[in-house]
């Protein structure tokens, strides 16, 4: 059987309207209008017209077609022969007593089956298990296409004459036809046996292809119906040249081995993205990228979807951010580590939806991942010169914080005298920036505290003045604050306090 779909020829027309197509089916520009997707752009893309099909045509002329209803069918034959496909093949018989091949050969670009039609439907009998017989010798025909139509127009019922090898409407001849249509699983034949009346045998063609559609037509609604067998056989075509694409393969190929130094915080690696696809365009949308047995985190750019033609490759960027253990180590450790990158991700395609509501098809793409091993190598924890470096930083800080906070509190001067009701005044010498009385009084103060000192903006003039603050508590008391300036005195919890130049 030969197929005009396996030509080398037909392939590379099929491709480069495929790559046309994706350019219409992709998104448009920003401001630019999209070009919807629909069956016919899809048929325009796969070429299905160039496909060729088998149109089978049995058409009725005994004598109960005569008059206006064997017009009205040659009329709508006429119409329908010329609108298929010049590179489809018809095989137009007629039966009554006998079939008779009217026309086999191409459509061509004139309507020449048509005209071989008798003027009129004169003939006696009507031997439908005939008809269908010669039927499936023009399908078995050894340049036979992979896809046939097969349609049945009479108006009777089947009265074949004697000698007819289908005496009845059942038997062994009628199991031989159904065997016959039965022995090509391989090609797509659609049956139609449209009644032209309302009792008739139309439906005999079922018992021989059992999934034919048996209809009951008047002779003025023809047109229109063939119109829609038409349509249904360039439906089949298109299945017939995506069968390959339904479950196509999205291959996605990472480096076999690639290695990264992540001191410097990230590395790259390209990943190629290969449509198997030969008609279908697809987009691969919402890839994620994980790199197992390694602390890296991967980002894909683009970060929206891949659109790939039939047979295209693409290459995109992911890159590799180092996520190393954040725990605080002092002294330098190095990190090798091996992962496995894999990617996740859906493959869609723009012609989905028609595909599947449209042209029946279960549309179900999938990604096959060529994974590579990653190699990363960086070094974590802190060096101990690091260490020792921050330490010095953080002592001359503090230091120098000290000093300026003691450069800011006043040096004291001079002497205290501290006179307590019931004992003997003490004389206190001051000096340095803080002073504890219980030491400095060798214990003779019935209490403890501190004089310390603050600077106070002077009064009505410009710069400082020193103020003491006597921090005190007697024996088993809370402590109590008073301040003093030079030369002054305060009282603090009944004790007085004389500063002394």
């Amino acid at each position: 059987m030969r197929s005009r779909h396996a030509s080398s020829v037909w392939n590379a027309i099929v491709v480069l309207s495929v790559v046309c197509a994706v350019s219409t089916a992709s998104p448009s520009p920003v401001g630019a209008q999209e070009v919807a997707v629909t069956r016919d752009t899809i048929f325009e893309a796969l070429r299905v017209d160039d496909l060729s099909a088998d149109y089978v045509i049995l058409v009725d002329t005994s004598g109960s077609m005569k008059g206006a209803k064997y017009a009205q069918t040659k009329q709508a034959l006429s119409t329908f022969l010329g609108a298929i496909s010049p590179n489809d093949h018809i095989s137009l018989v007629t039966f009554d007593v006998a079939p008779a091949i009217r026309y086999s050969g191409p459509a061509g670009s004139s309507n020449a089956a048509a005209a071989q039609l008798p003027a009129e439907a004169t003939g006696r009998m009507t031997d439908i298990g005939a008809a269908i017989e010669t039927a499936l010798d023009e399908l078995e025909r050894p340049d036979a296409a992979d896809v046939a139509t097969i349609i049945l127009l009479t108006d009777g019922v089947h009265e074949p004459p004697k000698g007819s090898a289908y005496p009845q409407v059942n038997g062994s001849a009628w199991d031989t036809l159904s065997q016959r249509a039965a022995s090509h699983p391989e090609r797509v034949i659609k049956a139609y046996s449209l009644g032209l009346e309302e009792k008739t045998d139309a439906a005999l063609l079922k018992s021989v292809f059992p999934n034919a559609s048996v209809v009951a037509l008047p002779p003025d609604q023809l047109a229109p119906y063939l119109e829609r067998v038409k349509e249904q056989t360039r439906i089949a075509k298109a299945q017939r040249i995506l069968q390959g694409d339904l479950a196509g393969v999205v291959q996605v190929r990472f480096p076999p081995d690639s290695s990264f130094d992540m001191d410097e915080g990230s590395g790259s690696l390209q990943v190629e993205l290969t449509s198997m696809l030969k008609y279908v365009p697809v987009a691969v949308e919402g890839l994620t990228v994980n790199v197992d047995g390694a602390s890296v985190t991967a980002v894909v750019d683009p970060a929206g979807s891949v659109s790939l033609a039939p047979g295209e490759t693409k290459s995109i960027e992911v890159t590799l951010e180092w996520s190393p253990p954040k725990d605080f180590r002092v002294g330098r450790e190095e990190i090798i580590e091996s992962g496995q990158a894999t990617m996740t991700a859906s493959v869609t395609s723009p012609w989905g939806a028609v595909l599947t509501d449209d042209l029946g098809l279960g549309f179900t793409p999938t990604l096959a991942v060529e994974g590579g091993i990653v190699n990363t190598r960086g070094w974590i924890g802190m060096a101990y010169s690091t260490v020792a470096l921050l330490a010095g930083i953080l002592l001359l800080a503090l230091g120098i914080i000290a000093y300026l906070l003691n450069a800011r509190r006043p040096r004291l001067r001079g002497s205290l005298r501290v006179s307590t009701p019931g004992s003997a005044s003490l004389e206190i010498v001051l000096g340095g920036h803080k002073v504890d009385l219980a030491r400095a009084s060798k214990g003779a103060l019935p209490g403890k505290g501190s004089v310390s000192g603050k600077r106070i903006k002077r009064r009505g003039k410009r710069g400082s003045d020193v103020q003491l603050v006597v921090r005190y508590a007697k024996d088993g008391r809370t402590y109590r604050t008073g301040s003093l300036e030079w030369g002054r005195t305060t009282v603090v919890d009944g004790t007085t306090f004389v500063h002394r130049a």
